[in-house]
């Protein structure tokens, strides 16, 4: 649990332990449009990974891309008091995700009663997600370590409630991120991956229902590289 200041959002003191769900791949029912973070000078040597998944396909791809996904995380921060605040991210295979979980921002510690810096548990369904597409993989590393970018600003530690401002102030961030990190994928479909997540948020309850349709065939084929009609890079 964490208290701050509710005039300043300044953190006095946190001790977080619990959890917050990705939302149901296979059952899509609501969340927003979005906005993009101005991705200006931001310090992402203070954003750290750390590497503990053990199957190796996704622990490559997390070590391809950390200095990437670093670099998003810090642009996330941006406009904050946290924009150079040291954080780590310690990725790690979690036994207990429940089966339709793919990954969850699982536990958060600071350093300092203060809050000086932070340090996130992102455990991963490794068995459920180790055939996904790289692209996909990708977009769950960042979409969790947003959680803790929204915690870090004192956001409350609810799916709902982080999904919404997630999908209305981070999407076009993670659609970027994608986009660079497979310089290959179109925007369409890097788009339909950072709507991955964040069915539950007023954004995507928006959309009409041909939209849902479209992003939930694109999300599939990104989750079945290998099929016929699959996309994505695969191990």
């Amino acid at each position: 649990m964490y208290s701050y200041d509710k005039s300043t959002g300044e953190i006095l003191s946190t001790k977080i332990l619990g959890t917050v769900t990705e939302c149901n791949d296979e059952n899509p029912n609501g969340d927003p449009a979005s906005s993009s973070d101005d991705k200006t000078a931001s310090n992402s040597k203070s954003k750290s990974i750390e590497n503990k998944l053990t199957n190796p396909c996704l622990s490559n791809l997390l070590n391809r891309k950390s200095s990437l996904l670093s670099d998003y995380i810090s642009y996330a921060t941006n406009n904050h008091e946290n924009s150079t605040k040291p954080m780590s991210f310690t990725y790690y295979e979690d036994l207990n995700l429940g089966e339709a979980v793919n990954a969850q921002l699982v536990s958060r510690d600071s350093a300092d009663i203060n809050g000086n810096s932070d340090h996130f548990y992102i455990g991963v369904n490794q068995k459920k997600v180790q055939n996904y597409s790289q692209e996909y993989l990708f977009r769950t590393y960042l979409h969790e370590a947003i959680h803790g970018v929204l915690l870090s600003k004192g956001t409350e530690w609810k799916g709902v409630i982080q999904h919404n401002e997630m999908a209305y102030q981070y999407r076009n961030l993670l659609s970027e991120a994608i986009q660079e990190a497979f310089p290959s994928i179109s925007k369409k479909d890097a788009d339909a991956l950072a709507w991955e997540g964040l069915f539950s948020s007023e954004a995507y309850k928006a959309l009409d229902g041909d939209e849902k349709d479209e992003i939930d065939a694109i999300l599939k084929q990104y989750r079945n590289p290998r099929d016929i009609d699959g996309k994505g890079a695969h191990c």
